[in-house]
């Protein structure tokens, strides 16, 4: 006979990272999903902004092809759009010339791991489930 309590689920407090449960009194419903905060101050944060603290949207590096969070710090305006980039190389390619990356469509989506898989879609490789990544050539 084990003499061990049950394992409850832990959650982790969107603002601070910290384990909460879901017994937590701190708790707040945003989108249909349900979350838990450590403290009062931590709800409070999340209640003022909480697009801050939820999973970012990916976009596409227009230089690299690469996914980036949307909160990343690398960004710029260009014609009235928003641009979000990698790292401060790629943000700095882009200012130099944006015309030719925005000229340039990604020509095909392939993953990493196994670089023959290689389709015109967004998807997920078929042998090692990873996200594949957005490619154009570079000329």
């Amino acid at each position: 006979m084990n003499d061990c309590e049950p394992s409850r689920p832990i959650q982790k407090d969107p603002v601070c990272g910290t384990e909460v449960t879901p017994q937590s009194l701190f708790r707040a419903t945003c989108k249909g999903r349900d979350y838990v905060f450590c403290s009062l101050q931590c709800l409070t944060e999340f209640q003022k902004n909480h697009k801050k603290y939820l999973a970012p949207h990916l976009y596409l590096d227009p230089v690299c092809c690469t996914c980036v969070p949307s909160n990343n710090e690398f960004r710029t305006s260009y014609q009235g759009n928003e641009y979000t980039f990698c790292s401060e190389p790629c943000l700095a390619e882009f200012q130099q010339s944006p015309e030719k990356f925005i000229a340039a469509p990604v020509e095909y989506f392939q993953c990493h791991r196994h670089p023959e898989v290689r389709q015109t879609e967004p998807g997920n490789c078929p042998h090692c489930g990873l996200p594949l990544t957005a490619g154009r050539s570079r000329t």
